[in-house]
């Protein structure tokens, strides 16, 4: 191999180094978001959710109970607001997250995070279980992630 060829060989492994280190510490960095978001919710905390949501924030949640569907939106005080209603008839409550995907987009200063979350709780006395399958628009500032768009689908069933 010529030294021209070594030099390029060494050059391209250190881009491709440094791009897989960029992405791993953003992945870092909505994993983190992600994980006190969900303590925050498990913990019935709004006002630490709030700190991850962008203020103009717009969330579509369509939700599916039996035979009946019904479409939410909200801004980010509307949706703090239901959170905590919410929270306030809720017993036994459980939350978690998993088959969490990251795809970056555009110059890699976002990313859209898909995620299935699971909740378990106690309403009035009767079991409730739903499943949702969310996706959020990440948007990477000086401070770290926030979110910008939340859209989720949830079956609930009791």
């Amino acid at each position: 191999m010529s030294i021209k060829n070594t030099i390029l060989a060494i050059f391209v492994l250190c881009v491709f180094s440094m791009n897989v280190y960029a992405e791993s510490e953003k992945d870092v960095q909505i994993h983190a978001m992600l994980t006190e978001m969900d303590k925050a919710i498990a913990n019935k905390d709004a006002d630490t959710v709030a700190q991850y949501l962008d203020d103009n924030i717009h969330i579509i949640l369509k939700v599916t109970a039996g035979d009946k569907e019904q479409l939410f939106q909200f801004n980010k005080t509307d949706y703090l607001k239901k959170l905590q209603e919410g929270w306030e008839v809720t017993e036994e409550y459980t939350y978690t997250r998993d088959k969490v995907a990251i795809e970056y987009i555009g110059k890699g200063n976002k990313a859209v995070v898909t995620a299935s979350v699971y909740e378990l709780s106690v309403v009035a006395g009767r079991p409730m279980a739903a499943l949702s399958h969310e996706k959020a628009l990440i948007e990477f500032r000086d401070t770290g992630p926030i979110m910008m768009t939340l859209t989720a689908k949830t079956d609930v069933r009791m």
